[in-house]
């Protein structure tokens, strides 16, 4: 089954502007086949809207064709902020010792995996956990972590303090993304990985941008990745199932054990 032809209810995420942005040529208008909740119009939101424009709707994903595209994703092994919790974007840390070993851990747990397609972010954290796979990786900017603007640094409980109410999957970062812009970066990930004909894909990254990413494949809202917890060094993998996107394992860490 090849993930050739999606199917899009509703608007596109928005640009960081807020204005409306092209659809990809895989996302297509409204078909039978999408479910709506009752009472709901397609494109509804679910919850206010982000400071930059959302993808206010649901999307449902068909898979046609001879195969799909396997995802496996490998989150970057362990720095000093991520071990106390500072939001990291574009700061450009390296691995701890920690963060090493974990790295040589995903190595082993990956021996005898073959992959058509290997893809990192270009950030140090990734660019080395990749590094010590001893594999030859693609660099794609698309993959770098959200942009944290203001809030770069500060952990959730010091964001907070400051506003109360704040809701990084709904509300975004000043001066930084929503995950909607980050939806739009992976779901172009998506479609060249869908129109260079891989079956399977290694690829080597961050916690939100990943958890937005399974989202988008499994056809849901870029705001649904929050029900995707992703630790430091853990491997992921999306497939298929019935002709259905599905998660085939999240979060997995018996190799860092």
């Amino acid at each position: 089954m090849a993930l050739d032809r999606w199917t899009f209810s509703g608007r596109t995420p928005g640009s960081a502007t807020g204005d409306p942005v092209s659809r990809p040529p895989w996302l297509r208008d409204a078909v039978e086949g999408v479910e709506l909740r009752p009472g709901r119009r397609a494109g509804a939101s679910t919850r206010r809207g982000c400071r930059k424009g959302r993808a206010g709707s649901r999307v449902q994903p068909f898979l046609n064709g001879e195969q799909t595209v396997y995802l496996t994703l490998a989150r970057h092994g362990e720095t000093t902020w991520s071990r106390t919790g500072q939001h990291t974007g574009r700061t450009d840390l390296p691995l701890t010792e920690r963060g090493q070993a974990q790295a040589r851990a995903l190595a082993v747990r990956l021996e005898g995996s073959e992959f058509d397609a290997m893809l990192s972010s270009p950030s140090q954290r990734a660019r080395d956990t990749a590094a010590a796979t001893g594999r030859e990786f693609a660099t794609d900017e698309r993959l770098v972590e959200l942009d944290y603007g203001a809030y770069e640094g500060l952990t959730t409980v010091q964001i907070r303090g400051r506003r109360p109410a704040w809701d990084l999957w709904f509300d975004g970062c000043p001066d930084g993304e929503t995950v909607d812009d980050v939806a739009l970066r992976v779901d172009a990930v998506l479609q060249d990985l869908i129109e260079s004909g891989a079956r399977s894909a290694l690829l080597v990254g961050h916690s939100h941008t990943f958890r937005v990413l399974a989202a988008r494949y499994l056809g849901m809202e870029p705001q649904a990745g929050r029900l995707f917890r992703l630790d430091t060094a853990t491997l992921s993998e999306l497939g298929e199932y019935h002709a259905r996107p599905v998660v085939v394992r999240w979060n997995t860490s018996d190799h860092l054990a």
